[in-house]
């Protein structure tokens, strides 16, 4: 992987006021990365479900809820994946589900403009 600047949207400067060393923010950024990857190749081998924070996680142990959500809400805003509807959670709470978008729905997508 080439070394980029980060994306602001995807690592956050530490609320101390410390901040990360460029080191630090170029390995963050890799490791965001690639979580993304993995929940992206997850959602296109099953392109009809929904999944959650929670469906990611326990297909992805490693990977923290938290991560899960940034994870999905950077590949919404990618226009990777899509915003389907609020599913009840495990704790009873209504959390977002998404699912990937297929090549014919981005050719939809392209042909209303």
């Amino acid at each position: 992987m080439s070394k980029q600047t980060p994306d602001s949207n995807s690592f956050h400067a530490r609320p101390s006021g410390g901040g990360y060393t460029k080191s630090e923010i170029v390995a963050g950024e890799q490791h965001n990365r690639t979580q993304e990857e993995k929940i992206l190749q997850l959602m296109g081998l099953r392109t009809s479900e929904q999944f959650t924070a929670e469906t990611v996680t326990s297909y992805f142990p490693e990977i923290f809820i938290t991560d899960a959500r940034r994870s999905m809400t950077n590949l919404c805003k990618q226009n990777k994946i899509r915003f389907v509807e609020k599913v009840p959670g495990s704790k009873g709470v209504r959390i977002m589900s998404f699912q990937i978008i297929t090549a014919d729905q981005r050719h939809n997508q392209l042909s209303f403009l």
